[in-house]
């Protein structure tokens, strides 16, 4: 399914609008006082040229503009993921010093995938993979999605390494769970998904634990290395 881009259309069509007005000024308005009527010297066709250039540098810089995902809605407030962290105890042989809790976004690139189960056909489930390390799995329909943001760790990941991992591994857990077939899939885009980070130093070393700003569930080690790869996916691109 092709997403329509109004803004880019109403922008383009303001733009013809405006060369099609300059066409509708009388040939005597544009000339009057010229002593030359050259067609070189009609300003309709340098405003038409101009509404052209100025059209094809839109569009391309439309397709080099990086993808700018829509967020999940954090569920999780502050003060809430602050009390967590700070009931959840970390046992260690070392002092460990809390240096901060942040806010980030990790990319996710979301799919439908109608599936056929039985005696029924049509259900719909929404799959994710992860914008960093192309991790698959079965997220909640009913996560809400907030205006454009874009996620703070970067994508690693393409649509189409998305694509891939999404036909290779999800048949592969519709097998294992007994859940159903795949009848068709579509890609939905790409989403930012917020998760409260907590930095500490323990001995020396930096450390990180982190909560599910949508639902609060805490982030496994999995999910704690994939937002380390972030990180130094950031580092690089930032250097």
């Amino acid at each position: 399914m092709t997403e329509i881009h109004w803004a880019r259309i109403i922008f383009i069509a303001l733009f013809v609008l405006i060369a099609v007005a300059v066409f509708l000024l009388p040939q005597e308005y544009v000339f009057r006082g010229a002593p030359n009527r050259a067609p070189w010297r009609d300003l309709r066709y340098w405003a038409l040229l101009n509404v052209v250039i100025h059209t094809v540098v839109y569009r391309l810089l439309c397709a080099l503009t990086f993808e700018v995902p829509e967020s999940v809605r954090v569920e999780i407030a502050r003060a809430d993921a602050l009390e967590r962290f700070a009931s959840k105890r970390v046992w260690t042989l070392r002092k460990r010093l809390v240096e901060g809790v942040e806010l980030l976004y990790s990319p996710l690139w979301i799919f439908d995938a109608e599936i056929r189960v039985e005696n029924a056909e049509g259900v719909t489930l929404r799959v994710a993979v992860d914008g960093i390390d192309a991790t698959v799995r079965v997220v909640d329909r009913a996560v809400h999605v907030d205006e454009v943001a874009q996620p703070c760790l970067p994508k690693l990941v393409s649509r189409e390494e998305a694509q891939s991992a999404f036909d290779t591994e999800f048949p592969v857990w519709l097998a294992r769970t007994r859940s159903g077939s795949m009848i068709d899939s579509e890609v939905r885009g790409l989403v930012g998904y917020p998760w409260w980070v907590e930095y500490s130093m323990v001995g020396g070393a930096r450390t990180i634990r982190a909560l599910d700003a949508s639902n609060g569930a805490w982030v496994g080690a999995r999910g704690r290395a994939a937002i380390l790869r972030g990180f130094v996916g950031a580092a690089r691109d930032g250097g």
